[in-house]
C-alpha cells in the first residue's frame, strides 16, 4: 500500500497555524468532478458560499489534486471541466470574488492546469521532495 505525499495534510496544518477556518475538510478533485450537468458547479458554489456565511472569519478551501479539476482550455476540454473552471474563476477575484475565502490547491501535474486559473493563484508554493542525491 503506497501512502500519499502529505499534500492534504500540509494544506490542513498550515490553515490550522494560520487560524484560518476551513469550511469543509479537505477535497479531492474527483469528489467534484460530478456525472450530471450543473452538478459540478453547484457543488463548487455550495462549499464557497458557505464563506459567505462567516464574513468576519478568513475561510479556505482545500482541493487536492486541483489539477484534475482546472486543466488547461482547450478543444478538447470537456465542457463540464471548462464550466467548475469557469465557477472556480468567478469566485476567485472574479465578478463573484468572496474576499474572506482562500482556495488551497493542492496538485501533482502543474503543467496540465489551466494558465487562467495558475494568474489568479496569488501565492504559489511548490512543495516537492528532496532531489535524490547522484
Amino acid at each position: 500500500m503506497q501512502l500519499g505525499r502529505g499534500k492534504s495534510e500540509l494544506l490542513k496544518r498550515a490553515a490550522i497555524f494560520a487560524g484560518i477556518t476551513m469550511t469543509t475538510t479537505p477535497l479531492a478533485a474527483g469528489e467534484l468532478n460530478r456525472p450530471y450537468v450543473g452538478e459540478t458547479e453547484r457543488l463548487l458554489v455550495d462549499i464557497m458560499y458557505h464563506a459567505n456565511t462567516i464574513p468576519y472569519l478568513i475561510c479556505a478551501v482545500a482541493i487536492d489534486e486541483i489539477d484534475g479539476l482546472v486543466p488547461k482550455r482547450d478543444n478538447n476540454a470537456q465542457q463540464s471541466k471548462v464550466n467548475g473552471i469557469s465557477v472556480l474563476l468567478s469566485h476567485i477575484e472574479g465578478v463573484k470574488n468572496i474576499p474572506n475565502l482562500i482556495v488551497f490547491g493542492a496538485a501533482n501535474r502543474c503543467n496540465v492546469m489551466g494558465e487562467a486559473f495558475l494568474r489568479r493563484m496569488q501565492v504559489k508554493c511548490f512543495v516537492s521532495q528532496p532531489l535524490p542525491q547522484i
